[in-house]
């Protein structure tokens, strides 16, 4: 994709860039204490788990779609086959 862009806009976007890595500091001079790792740690779990169920339910849900159909098939094949 091919965007066009005046001289103007460009010079405005890298004055906004520049200005903004001139406000910003340079080194970060933190940390994390015990307990936002274990927050952080319990996140990671739940959502794994999260994910587990949900693969879960879907999982039973397109098992239960796909006996349907065949069964259906099977009920419809006999069906045929009795006229």
């Amino acid at each position: 994709m091919h965007y066009n862009m005046d001289k103007f806009t460009l010079i405005k976007y890298l004055f906004l860039i520049n200005a903004l890595l001139i406000v910003m500091p340079r080194a970060a001079n933190a940390y994390i204490d015990p307990g936002s790792g274990s927050f952080i740690f319990q996140l990671m779990i739940g959502a794994a788990l999260g994910g587990l169920v949900t693969l879960k339910v879907y999982y039973r849900s397109v098992k239960c779609w796909v006996a349907r159909m065949l069964t259906r098939d099977k009920k419809d094949s006999v069906d045929k086959l009795k006229l």
